[in-house]
C-alpha cells in the first residue's frame, strides 16, 4: 500500500518490488497510511470476533477441530479464525505473536485520524472513552 505522487509511483514500485509480491498504489503520499490504518481496523475487528466465537465454543464445550471444518468450508473462512483454532490446539504455538502494545498504538492513531478527518464509528468512539490505554491523547 503506496501512497504517492501517481509519475513517481514506477520508480518507487521497482524498489519495493524487491521486498514484497504485491505492491499498490493507493493514491497521493499520505493515502498508504490511511488505508493501513482502516486495513488494520478490520482485522483487529474480525481477530475479536474470532476470539469470541472461539470462547463461546469452548463455553460450549465444541470440538473446534470440527468447527474449523465447518468453518473452512463457507465464506466466513478466515485466515485469522484459522490462525487462533491453531494455536488453541497447540498445532502453532506462536502463530499469534502479536504486540497488545502495537494493537492499542494502532487504534490510538486510528482515533486521532477518524477525528481529525471523519466521523467516528460509535464502537471505535465508547472504546476510545472507556479504555484509558485506547485514549485519543497518546
Amino acid at each position: 500500500m503506496v501512497g504517492s505522487n501517481e509519475t513517481r509511483f514506477p520508480v518507487a514500485e521497482s524498489i519495493l518490488a524487491a521486498f514484497r509480491e504485491t505492491v499498490l498504489h493507493v493514491g497521493d503520499v499520505g493515502q498508504g497510511h490511511k488505508i493501513k490504518l482502516v486495513y488494520n481496523s478490520m482485522t483487529m475487528g474480525i481477530a475479536a470476533v474470532a476470539a469470541e466465537v472461539c470462547q463461546f465454543a469452548h463455553g460450549l464445550n465444541l470440538d473446534l477441530v470440527i468447527l474449523r471444518s465447518l468453518i473452512g468450508r463457507g465464506s466466513i473462512n478466515s485466515g485469522i479464525f484459522q490462525a487462533f483454532v491453531a494455536f488453541l490446539l497447540g498445532e502453532k504455538p506462536d502463530v499469534l505473536a502479536i504486540s497488545i502494545a502495537n494493537s492499542a498504538k494502532e487504534y490510538r492513531v486510528r482515533f486521532a485520524l477518524s477525528r481529525r478527518e471523519c466521523s467516528v464509528g460509535a464502537g471505535l468512539d465508547c472504546c476510545g472513552a472507556k479504555i484509558p490505554c485506547l485514549s485519543y491523547g497518546g
